[in-house]
């Protein structure tokens, strides 16, 4: 399978890349410099899994590096047990703590995680220094042993070079793994907008603390390493600096990038080497250095050349073309094409049919549901049914709540008082990512597609609640692994195809239209196989043959027996779709019944074109 094949190249030059020059190199200086390159590539691994692809800051990440030092250095120094034991122990250690600090740390976004972060990165180099019993406070920690393993002895620099080595490439391939699986999918998706990956099913709080726990382990392993290498530890090689060091690396290397990361370490580890002579200044040329690249490469340097290559590629093949933009009635033409193929060929998964039009059975009933913001009441004692099968037009002035009617039923708000009864369950009892699996989807009033990620990739995490594999699934790749993943992207490209999208599959989500990427919001929440699907205001800023293409791509969505809710300001699309409509004004229901009904209310009237 080809995503399954794309690293393969990278890895085999990244093997030749050492193997030349371990077996090059003799200088026994150079073969150190090159051995805590390996050691640093870790350790940026490590955190551009938890910055760069899932968006969480770390600036206490040192920590971990020094726990996994000084736990193999005290088990293995003081108690003489094998180091290879140690590493074991340092690893379960780091990961241990990693969860109980994450648990209530990753809760918290932005600066406050930050600064949570570094406060325990504080804390546990204060322990280092002060419990000098074990640890030799500030004057080090002596006798650590040498590694062994067997009959081979990793005295020699050309020998631990190999095995510092070897760990970083069975890092990489761990780290390529993850990123090409469901979970790292989800990944990208929390760094992309988390709100968005918690209403399409991501349990984002239990996947960052996942990701938290894997990269502390890459920290201890790399502490391990470090200690057995140069035999002497002390707090200072675990401090504040040394963590803002490991994000200089992330940052300067390019985050979401694991070729980036190598590129950071090597970047930061020979920088010393080669400035030595003007070591006073080495922070401030790091930080000259880092804000060039800020500036220039707000992606880092990796991420930022392969840009430009790219750039440059793009500019060769429209050299001399003329670009002619297409009118309405080409554009038209060309989503009646799209359309049109998708309804003689693919159609949804048999899956996602819903059962009868007209089951008469209640589906989502909302009962006296009041929502306070301070002193304004957003919703007012609203109560209402919807019937499986129909589509329910949501109306009402701006202002008038229906977005928050929308958060209180995906459970992004709690009611103040009253209950959303979905298929008779109270929603109150589930958090956001569980009703996305009982049944409820959503899009959003401002797209909120994971830009950075292909519109295949977007419906994939769309289907995140519907597939299984986690993070051992990601490392081992089982055979079900496999079909799994077969299986999903087979779905997902019919799903694609269904909405008239094909075209755009591995297209940038970002890079589309505003009237595709309203349509890529409804394919990806279609892909959750959704009872009830909420489409927040999707003909907003669309044009009148996007529009049109919106409301054939509803009704075809509505032959499938998906119930849908639909907030919409364009009257002549509510009502001309709607089996039932809801006016709301200023947090109370105003009005409910067909939209003919609806149309000739006077109330109605009145809220939108006010009293005479």
């Amino acid at each position: 399978m080809s995503y399954l094949k794309k690293p393969l190249i990278g890895n085999a030059l990244f093997v030749m890349a050492v193997l030349i020059c371990g077996l090059a190199v003799q200088n026994t200086y150079y073969l150190q410099i090159m051995t805590f390159i390996g050691i640093n590539t870790l350790l940026a691994l490590g955190l551009n899994m938890l910055m760069g692809y899932a968006g969480q800051v770390s600036l206490g990440h040192a920590a971990f590096y020094g726990i996994g030092a000084y736990t193999t250095a005290i088990l293995s120094g003081t108690f003489a047990i094998s180091p290879w034991a140690g590493l074991l122990c340092a690893v379960v250690g780091a990961v241990l703590v990693a969860f109980i600090v994450g648990l209530p740390t990753l809760k918290l976004s932005g600066y406050y995680l930050g600064m949570g972060t570094l406060g325990f990165g504080m804390i546990v180099n204060i322990i280092f220094r002060e419990w000098s019993s074990f640890t030799g406070g500030s004057s080090g920690f002596v006798g650590i042993p040498m590694l062994e393993l067997g009959p081979i002895s990793f005295v020699s620099g050309k020998n631990y070079f190999f095995l510092v080595w070897f760990v970083v490439f069975i890092a990489i391939v761990l780290c390529q793994r993850i990123l090409s699986s469901r979970m790292g999918r989800a990944l990208r998706s929390i760094h992309d907008g988390e709100n968005a990956s918690m209403a399409v099913g991501v349990n984002t709080h239990f996947l960052k603390l996942q990701i938290f726990m894997f990269s502390a382990a890459l920290g201890a392993v790399a502490g391990f390493l470090y200690a057995h290498f140069v035999l002497f530890i002390s707090p200072e090689s675990f401090g504040f600096m040394v963590s803002i060091k490991m994000v200089t690396m992330v940052v300067i290397g390019g985050m979401a990038s694991v070729w980036g990361a190598l590129f950071g370490a090597s970047l930061l580890t020979l920088l010393p080497e080669v400035l030595h002579a003007f070591a006073e200044y080495e922070m401030i040329v790091f930080g000259l250095i880092l804000m060039l690249v800020m500036i220039f490469m707000p992606q880092g340097l990796t991420r930022g050349l392969i840009d430009i290559y790219e750039r440059s590629k793009r500019e060769k093949k429209t050299h001399g073309r003329v670009i002619v933009p297409l009118n309405a009635s080409q554009d038209l033409q060309q989503i009646k094409v799209s359309q049109g193929n998708s309804q003689s060929g693919k159609e949804l998964p048999e899956n996602f049919v819903q059962g009868s039009l007209t089951a008469p059975e209640e589906i989502l009933k909302v009962s006296s549901l009041t929502k306070m913001f301070g002193g304004v009441k957003a919703q007012d004692n609203i109560s209402f049914s919807i019937e499986k099968g129909i589509v329910c037009g949501l109306i009402g002035p701006n202002g008038a709540g229906k977005t928050t009617l929308f958060n209180l039923i995906t459970g992004i708000y709690s009611p103040d008082a009253g209950e959303v009864l979905f298929k008779g369950k109270n929603t109150k009892k589930y958090a956001v990512h569980q009703l996305v699996r009982e049944g409820i989807a959503r899009t959003f009033q401002h797209v909120e597609l994971f830009g950075s990620m292909t519109l295949l990739e977007n419906v994939l995490v769309g289907m995140h609640v519907r597939t299984r594999s986690g993070f051992w699934g990601a490392i081992t790749r089982m055979p079900w692994v496999i079909r799994e993943e077969k299986r999903s992207r087979e779905k997902a490209c019919e799903i694609i195809e269904f909405t008239g999208l094909s075209q755009y599959t591995h297209r940038p989500a970002g890079d589309l239209p505003i009237g595709r990427q309203k349509m890529a919001e409804i394919a990806r929440a279609l892909a959750s196989e959704p009872s009830l699907l909420l489409l927040d205001e999707p003909a907003a800023g669309l044009n009148a043959v996007e529009t049109e293409a919106l409301g054939n791509l509803i009704n075809k969505v509505r032959q499938k027996g998906i119930t849908m809710m639909l907030v919409e300001h364009d009257m002549s699309l509510a009502m001309g779709i709607s089996d039932k409509v809801i006016v709301l004004d200023r947090g109370r229901k105003l009005a409910e019944g067909s939209p003919r009904e609806i149309q000739n209310n006077q109330d109605v009237m009145d809220a939108y074109l006010g009293r005479g």
